[in-house]
């Protein structure tokens, strides 16, 4: 039987105290279009994130006005649109990277993370449980009066009268993270309809447990011995029930990143499973796992009560780009000295062979470049020289915005828009491994005739050595879209509008709908799972909010939508935007720009995803 249960979502949403800079919007290109793309060093062909070309390529990853050798899969004659992962994609496509981000069926497998790994032994002596499971190499704690004891190869919670318990590992961000719990409820044979005996397992919030305490269950699995039923608990209530046919019967309880949470029971200990529910709960970081329960206070020759003759848990990582367990503002410090500018824009962030953070962002015209005070610590940064002068030199009439920082083999590449008003171009500054002296190479290193603006530029310096950039250009018209450049040496570059990524980012200032109805801005490319991201900034109206495209090899494109949004109270309650995200590997980090109506500062956001989804 299935069915879904009532869901317990939150959404929020409002605006920047200013508008991104910039004109938006507008049709796509025409079929004659060819993006003024000349010959200058061009890095030609399809580029995949990975080592390996895409199963739904052709041999020839030149080839780009095709949509590959797998029939069904991309059509080259459908008009462009972003992509969906559904089960047709799936199967005509292949292992498409992209369709890893934000699917809870995507993941990989965590060992030797915040939960126990596997099943849990109660194969002890009889006696308290908390030195039973902390011998095997469990982190474990006990709470309340008794405590939970082992009998005969059993987990007894042991409470009376309140709830006595075990808590588990570390908190885990069930935002992030698919937990797999599969337990074994035993009944008591002597528990009639008075009897207050039960034992459960799922998470809580609770950060403290004693002898006092009730547990109050995020989601979890509550067997009741007066009823002998098995209880879905979400938000402390139960939303399911069934009944047991046995007396000992196995369990299997999935917490999706997703909000899903589907149960299934097998009707007897060696019986196949069957799927009995599911539901959905909010936003779960910093869950505690925990088994806990209560028994009557029996004689040392009766039967067992309720209790739990198995537990197993299994934890996977997935990439949900909207999970966000650390929010924060980022705090300056210039000359010794606390630094509140009141309006810093643009974060850049970028990390050099011995992982030592250079950040860069635009302030009254110049372009400021600030250290971590300690590595260890994300929340304050320092000014290296004064925050008043740039450490690159604006031409006459030009101001300097938008910095990007690439680390490349021995040192520091800074690019940025040259802003003249009607027109802008991108420059480049070069530094060595200390990032305190730039160089200026060019000031319009990215500079077309047939658009008025090339500006807001993002880099990631690929494997193989082609340099890729994202930007916002304007054209002659005034249509505004994100265009993608190539180059082999960083300076001489070639636009590629071969993909569909202009035509699905065209914005002339038409009404629209979702979250970059009238404007996207201040792109961020990075690469993570083996897929291109761009993290972007889109407004609808006045209201900004932080957006997600994918793609496997720039070519077709998959949105995720909003993945970060105001916060509804302190430095960015109005809005977010100019987003600059960094992979390493298990979690991406963002530094942004938040704005709450009297001024903009800097966040930075963090989690954690998977380096290595699969399904």
């Amino acid at each position: 039987m299935r069915w879904a249960l009532a869901a317990l979502l939150l959404a929020s949403g409002c605006s920047l105290a200013d508008s991104e800079r910039g004109a938006g919007g507008g049709d796509p290109p025409g079929p004659d279009d060819d993006g003024g793309g000349v010959d200058r060093g061009e890095a030609t062909g399809a580029l995949p994130a990975t080592g390996e070309t895409p199963a739904y390529r052709e041999a020839d990853p030149s080839d780009l006005s095709a949509g590959g050798g797998t029939p069904g899969c991309f059509e080259p004659d459908v008009q462009p649109a972003f992509y969906e992962c559904d089960a047709t994609m799936l199967a005509s496509c292949g292992d498409l990277r992209s369709c890893c981000v934000g699917d809870a069926d995507c993941c990989s497998d965590v060992l030797g993370g915040a939960l126990p790994d596997g099943e849990l032994s109660f194969d002890c002596a009889p006696g308290r449980a908390e030195p039973c499971l902390a011998a095997a190499g469990v982190a474990v704690s006990a709470f309340g009066f008794p405590e939970p004891r082992i009998e005969d190869g059993a987990l007894l919670p042991n409470g009376e009268g309140r709830d006595s318990g075990l808590v588990l590992g570390q908190p885990v961000d069930l935002t992030a993270h698919r937990v797999t719990l599969s337990a074994t409820f035993g009944a008591p044979s002597d528990c009639g309809a008075t009897c207050l005996e039960g034992v459960a397992v799922g998470f809580t919030r609770a950060e403290d447990l004693d002898g006092t305490s009730n547990v109050r269950m995020l989601v979890g699995l509550l067997y009741s011995g007066s009823r002998n039923d098995v209880s879905l608990m979400v938000g402390g209530e139960a939303v399911a029930r069934w009944q047991l046919a046995g007396t000992e019967e196995r369990w299997s309880m999935v917490v999706r990143p997703d909000g899903r949470v589907v149960v299934d029971g097998d009707g007897s200990v060696a019986g196949d499973e069957t799927h009995h529910g599911e539901a959905e709960i909010g936003p779960a970081d910093g869950a505690r796992l925990v088994v806990y329960g209560r028994n009557m206070n029996r004689p040392a020759d009766a039967p067992l009560g309720a209790r739990l003759t198995s537990l197993s848990v299994s934890t996977a990582l997935c990439d949900m780009p909207a999970a966000w367990p650390e929010r924060a503002e980022v705090s300056l410090v210039a000359s010794g000295s606390p630094w509140e500018p009141g309006a810093v824009r643009a974060p850049t962030i970028a990390y050099d062979d011995g992982e030592r953070a250079l950040v860069a962002f635009e302030h009254d015209g110049n372009i400021v470049v600030a250290r971590r005070q300690d590595e260890g610590a994300t929340g304050t940064l320092e000014v290296q020289g004064s925050p008043d002068v740039s450490v690159v030199t604006a031409p006459a009439g030009a101001t300097l915005r938008d910095p990007e920082l690439v680390w490349r083999a021995g040192g520091w590449t800074l690019f940025y828009t040259v802003d003249f008003g009607a027109e802008a171009a991108i420059g480049r500054a070069d530094a060595d491994a200390t990032g305190t002296t730039f160089t200026t190479v060019s000031d319009a290193v990215v500079d077309f005739d047939d658009l008025s603006r090339v500006e807001q530029p993002t880099v990631e310096l690929h494997y193989t050595g082609v340099w890729i950039m994202v930007a916002r250009t304007t054209d002659l018209s005034g249509v505004s879209r994100l265009s993608i450049f190539r180059s082999v040496d960083g300076s001489s570059w070639a636009r590629d509008s071969r993909g569909h990524l202009e035509a699905l980012t065209a914005r002339s200032g038409e009404a629209g709908t979702g979250l970059d109805a009238d404007e996207i801005a201040h792109p961020s490319l990075v690469i993570h799972d083996g897929a291109w991201h761009v993290y972007y900034a889109g407004r609808r109206g006045t209201r900004w909010g932080i957006g997600l495209i994918v793609s496997d090899e720039l070519l077709r494109w998959r949105s995720l939508g909003q993945v970060l949004g105001p916060d509804g109270n302190g430095f960015d309650r109005i809005g977010v935007g100019a987003p600059d995200a960094f992979s390493s590997g298990d979690s991406v980090e963002l530094l942004y720009e938040g704005g709450d109506g009297a001024g903009t500062s800097i966040g930075r956001a963090w989690r954690r995803a998977t380096p290595l989804g699969y399904r």
